[in-house]
């Protein structure tokens, strides 16, 4: 859930005393100008350094009124570890942040992928082959990883298509195909100008740190080569 935050936002008092259930939901402020508007929901606390401390999570607010966030089955009363207790007339309401912000924030960042829908961003290596394509083993210079990686998929694209044949490629790790099923190798079918989809049933696709890529050339056209080929290999770091 995004939290809405401000800055030196002062301090409220209570103008109507606050019920001590969980049905009470209306906070009446005597002035909440310069508070947050309410657009997310935010923390506060009524009370704090007292015996009756609550932490409460308002959802909304219109004008000196606060709203105490609901979805209709727990709402944020007794929030951040504290208790719902009843608050009197004239009881100090802060705006603050609270350990369950920073909870979430901390886990947010120590979380290597996919936190709060968060995922590595993918990464591409492109190996460029000018002029008429001939079989070859190693296109372009190997390509060591820093860091451990997984494969995620293979394409390829001519500027002049093949006839006759396919042009056939394959990928290595440490001079060992990664298409152990040989049939899955990426190919640019004759008469075609690119790889008909991404490949992405490779056998192997884990690549550890300093393991070695190089691609190969293994078929060309038969009637014409097939020309000008860039072979893109899209990744992502774990």
């Amino acid at each position: 859930m995004r939290r809405e935050y401000g800055g030196a936002v002062p301090k409220a008092a209570l103008v109507t005393p606050l019920g001590g259930t969980p049905a009470d939901l209306i906070i009446v402020c005597d002035d909440l100008t310069g508070w947050p508007p309410g657009d997310d929901p935010y923390f506060i606390v009524l009370d704090r350094t007292k015996p009756t401390e609550e932490k409460i999570l308002v959802g909304s607010r219109a004008g000196n009124i606060l709203s105490v966030w609901t979805d209709g089955v727990s709402n944020g009363r007794g929030a951040d570890g504290t208790a719902i207790t009843a608050h009197a007339l004239g009881a100090i309401v802060e705006h603050i942040y609270t350990a369950t912000d920073a909870d979430e924030a901390n886990l947010h960042v120590n979380s290597g992928t996919s936190a709060h829908g968060w995922e590595e961003p993918h990464q591409l290596l492109g190996y460029a082959r000018p002029g008429v394509l001939a079989v070859t083993i190693g296109v372009g210079q190997p390509f060591m990883f820093p860091y451990a990686v997984t494969i995620l998929g293979i394409s390829a694209v001519c500027r002049v298509a093949p006839t006759g044949a396919d042009i056939v490629f394959d990928v290595n790790k440490n001079g060992t195909t990664i298409f152990t099923t040989q049939a899955n190798r990426p190919r640019i079918v004759a008469s075609a100008f690119k790889t008909a989809s991404e490949v992405t049933n490779m056998d192997i696709t884990a690549y550890a740190a300093l393991d070695v890529l190089t691609p190969d050339v293994d078929q060309v056209g038969s009637g014409v080569s097939g020309s000008d080929t860039t072979l893109t290999i899209r990744y992502k770091k774990v």
